[in-house]
């Protein structure tokens, strides 16, 4: 399936090259360097934008149609990527920098024929171009600067706006639009390989390459969904789907122009700086922005077809109440309190647990169940499947081939091992979800299979003293888009399929990251034997 291809591809690339591209990032001068608007103590490449928009275009090149939109949204995105690119590296003058995104705007429009005809509390299509253009051009560029100022924190940027590229995602699924679903996937693909690398603390940042990207082609996609692909939602969605960065930008240039000061000088007035100021960490700040974009996420989808005076209310009303809580709660420190109060709670539930496992060897038991259940669950998927398909067989087989390049070398072969081991993963959720209802035994097989699992994982992490078996604001990324996946799909009578699958993919993804990182008492190579063998059954069961 081209969609599950595009997504895999992207991911796949933006994982591969972004090891190489901080090992050469000192060198070509893309680094970015503290300084007293920035959180980071430390320089850090600033080239992760580069593997972002690469990994889009391969996919996308080869997958979407080629249509006079496929010209407008690739000349747009070279043109912003070259501009990005010389930004990252020689910081250059605002006016260049802006005038490369005018640049990308005006392709897009000019040769995409991509532009905003429909407006709020107008029921006419917009009769002058002229108009339509400047609208849609000034759209873009706001769209494309907001997202590149809220990219403020390690995983801010890319968790937000991938909960944006979400709901264009199912909101496009659900309209018919298979190219735009299409290049959903290829961005979603490329954003989770780089938040591998981005969550705090950040190896790598995205830069104003990665930053502009993700701004400019989530303006094209609403502009695409709310003006061509299905006119029926209301033409002030955007706003809702966008969300936090256009709260944030607003609310700071509003709080700029009253204090005297020209609306685009910087400061640390942006929502998360406030957030840090009330006391909360790095990591907590990052949570909180993400539950705040999963509200905005919410309300666009429930309201995606109501009149523009009620989208527009409800942005008004949450954006009005967000920042008025946050002012509130700027006078004093009890949300700093609590944060602290209840991980001192969950370290006196687990340090009992951890003592008992350690001296009664049910660590080591735990971990050879995980080691029993992994391939069982795993041929189980393979088997049970009928979603054996040419490009599925081609994935397969090249995953195969990355298992055995790394049960031969596995020290040489880090990020090989990381990327081959995930996308098996991805690739065994997949395959487990069945295209018609299965059997009741097999579903409640698969069912327990997956509990199992996961109590075998969860029981595996609580045991262990391994720090880097934290939560990250990945993780609740992840939770939140499970949670939203069966809310939003919940009009499809098979809305716990779909949740299974997610659940699979989570459960699997940690497993693996416990295998590859846990005690080593299990012995990596069998799982990685087993995976291989299973990619090559797939392989074979394509072809065949």
């Amino acid at each position: 399936m081209p969609l599950i291809a595009t997504l895999i591809t992207a991911l796949f690339i933006t994982v591969v090259m972004i090891p190489y591209l901080m090992r050469y990032a000192g060198s070509l001068g893309l680094v970015d360097l503290p300084n007293e608007r920035k959180v980071h103590l430390h320089s850090v490449p600033r080239i992760g934008g580069v593997a972002i928009v690469i990994a889009f275009l391969v996919p996308f090149v080869i997958w979407f149609p080629k249509t006079q939109e496929f010209a407008g949204i690739i000349a747009g995105v070279v043109l912003l990527f070259v501009f990005g690119v010389w930004d990252d590296r020689r910081d250059i003058s605002y006016r260049l920098k802006f005038g490369g995104q005018l640049l990308a705007a005006v392709a897009v429009v000019a040769v995409g024929d991509i532009r905003i005809e429909w407006i709020p509390f107008y029921s006419q299509p917009l009769e002058s171009v002229w108009i339509s253009w400047a609208l849609t051009i000034f759209c873009l560029l706001a769209i494309t600067n907001a997202m590149n100022l809220a990219d403020g924190l390690d995983g801010l940027a890319g968790g937000a706006s991938i909960l944006s590229f979400g709901l264009v995602g199912l909101l496009s699924y659900q309209s018919g639009s298979y190219p735009l679903v299409l290049t959903t996937c290829a961005v979603a693909g490329s954003i989770l390989g780089f938040l591998r690398f981005n969550s705090h603390p950040a190896r790598i940042f995205m830069g104003d390459t990665g930053s502009q990207f993700l701004g400019f082609i989530l303006g094209v996609q609403v502009i695409l969904l709310t003006q061509k692909v299905n006119t029926a939602m209301s033409s002030a969605l955007p706003l809702l789907i966008l969300g936090l960065p256009v709260i944030d930008t607003a609310s700071v240039m509003i709080r700029r122009i009253v204090m005297g000061r020209s609306p685009f000088s910087p400061d640390k007035n942006h929502i998360h700086h406030r957030l840090l100021q009330m006391g909360l960490s790095h990591y907590e700040t990052v949570v909180v922005l993400y539950f705040i974009q999963c509200a905005f996420i919410f309300l666009a989808y429930l309201l995606r077809f109501h009149v523009d005076a009620v989208v527009l209310a409800a942005f008004a009303l949450y954006s009005l109440m967000l920042l008025a809580v946050i002012q509130l709660a700027l006078q004093g420190d009890r949300v700093r309190r609590h944060a602290v109060n209840m991980g001192n709670m969950g370290a006196l539930l687990v340090s009992p647990f951890r003592r008992i496992s350690q001296q009664s060897r049910l660590n080591n038991l735990l971990q050879i169940a995980l080691a029993l259940v992994i391939p069982l669950y795993s041929f189980y998927a393979v088997f049970s499947s009928d979603q054996l398909s040419p490009d599925i067989g081609v994935l397969a087989v090249m995953l195969a081939l990355m298992m055995a390049v790394n049960i031969v070398a596995p020290s040489k072969r880090g990020w090989l091992d990381a990327i081959g081991m995930y996308t098996a993963c991805a690739l065994i959720a997949y395959l487990g979800y069945q295209p018609e209802r299965p059997a009741f035994w097999l579903l409640a097989l698969d069912w327990f299979l997956v509990l199992l699992l996961g109590l075998a994982v969860w029981l595996s992490v609580m045991a262990t003293s391994h720090r880097m078996f934290e939560t990250s604001p990945l993780d609740f990324l992840v939770i939140l888009l499970t949670i939203l996946v069966p809310l939003l799909f919940g009009q499809f009578e098979r809305h716990n399929e779909i949740l299974l699958a997610v659940v699979k993919f989570i459960v699997l993804l940690y497993a693996f990251e416990y295998i590859r990182h846990g005690d080593r008492l299990i012995n990596i190579n069998m799982i990685r034997t087993v995976l291989m063998v299973c990619l090559g059954v797939i392989g074979m069961g394509a072809v065949i």
